[in-house]
């Protein structure tokens, strides 16, 4: 009886139990919270007390800064600035009179001189084409700076030339060279009148073997090296080197080497035993170099300082090239560095011959101090038992 007392209690508790979550829940007590809704602000009147808004209509204040123009120009920097550039033009050593001069926009025709002006150039990029009179061109472009002096600092291919203006230069004076469908040819740039090439005659040859006047020899000297395709000396070969009609023939040494006395600016010709022609053009330049080549044609600026002129060449085939145009010789030691040399080898030589007497004499004095050492005496013993055997 009490078993079953016992059973039907728990089973009530049981489904007492189960019931009371879910009268929980149906009451609220897990039902998820209320979602707020954004109320809209209230328009809110204008305050009559709030100052109003200013007026566009309104003149502006006098003590506000002004807006800048932007229709106005800037005026040049004082560090930049501009300068009055004076260009004279020549062509083929002559003054190219009716020549167009072209930097970026503006136009200017050459005089009977070759000379133009363009006033208020500023410092800075530049590009600059020549038009001859038959319209064909000639061009390059020029970075101009401020610098400590007026110079060319800088030269590279298609006509690309580095300036300095010296600070407060306001007139500059360039020469130029037109070169056909080239890259213009700068000479210099200063800021004085430069001493300006003479107007050249009829650059014909004449019959008599003299130059022309186009074809100035100056006291350079040139040396020229010839090698073979495997880099061996060319020697005993005759050279050929004829400028506007002179011809002077050149044998070269037994190393492969001519020289030259005398440095021509202008075109010369250079013919080799059984080999073919070639042409060289050489005009005034910044530096001494190989500027560029057409087949057989070479075209090399060679410095106005220079004393020295070396050209290297080697055997293609059946011509020579030319590799190398410097002011420097391009191969062997200096007179310099060779006399460095022999004197360090002539004191190495000393210090070997010293060392080698220094330890001739002190084995000299070793072995006599062995010889005029004392000898060590006998004591006799050896004598008395050779009498005691004898007893």
């Amino acid at each position: 009886m009490k078993k079953k007392l016992i059973s039907t209690l728990l089973i009530v508790f049981i489904l007492v139990a189960c019931a009371c979550p879910v009268v929980l829940a149906e009451e609220g007590g897990a039902v998820d919270p209320p979602v707020e809704q954004p109320t809209e602000a209230p328009t809110q009147a204008p305050d009559p007390t709030q100052a109003p808004v200013p007026d566009p209509t309104q003149a502006p204040d006098p003590t506000q800064a002004p807006a800048p123009d932007p229709t106005q120009a800037p005026a040049p920097t004082e560090a930049a600035g501009t300068v009055d550039l004076t260009t004279y033009v020549y062509d083929g050593g002559k003054a190219a009179e009716g020549y167009t001069v072209q930097i970026d926009q503006t136009k200017q025709v050459t005089d009977a001189n070759g000379k133009v002006t363009f006033p208020g150039l500023t410092v800075e990029k530049h590009n600059i084409t020549i038009f001859n009179k038959s319209g064909v061109q000639s061009s390059g472009l020029l970075y101009m700076s401020r610098g400590s002096s007026t110079s060319i600092t800088d030269k590279a291919m298609g006509g690309t030339y580095g300036i300095d203006v010296a600070s407060g230069v306001s007139t500059l004076y360039m020469v130029a060279n037109f070169d056909a469908e080239e890259a213009i040819d700068i000479q210099s740039v200063s800021e004085s009148q430069p001493a300006l090439p003479s107007a050249s005659p009829d650059a014909t040859a004449t019959a008599s073997g003299s130059a022309s006047a186009d074809d100035e020899v100056t006291d350079k000297k040139v040396t020229a090296s010839f090698v073979d395709e495997d880099g061996e000396a060319v020697s005993g070969m005759a050279v050929t080197v004829g400028v506007s009609g002179y011809d002077a023939t050149l044998t070269t040494n037994s190393k492969g080497i001519l020289t030259i006395p005398a440095f021509t600016y202008g075109t010369t010709t250079w013919a080799f035993d059984d080999m073919e022609t070639l042409t060289l053009t050489a005009s005034r330049g910044v530096q001494t170099s190989l500027v560029g080549r057409d087949g057989n044609s070479y075209d090399i600026s060679v410095a106005p300082s220079a004393k020295n002129v070396y050209l290297e060449f080697k055997q293609d085939g059946g011509a020579f090239v030319l590799t190398g145009v410097s002011e420097d010789a391009p191969a062997g030691m200096s007179p310099a560095l060779l006399g460095v040399i022999v004197i360090v080898i002539a004191i190495v030589v000393i210090v070997v011959i010293v060392a080698a007497r220094r330890n001739s004499k002190r084995k000299y004095y070793e072995r006599s101090e062995r010889q005029n050492a004392p000898q060590p005496r006998r004591t006799g013993g050896a004598n008395k038992f050779d009498d005691r055997s004898r007893m």
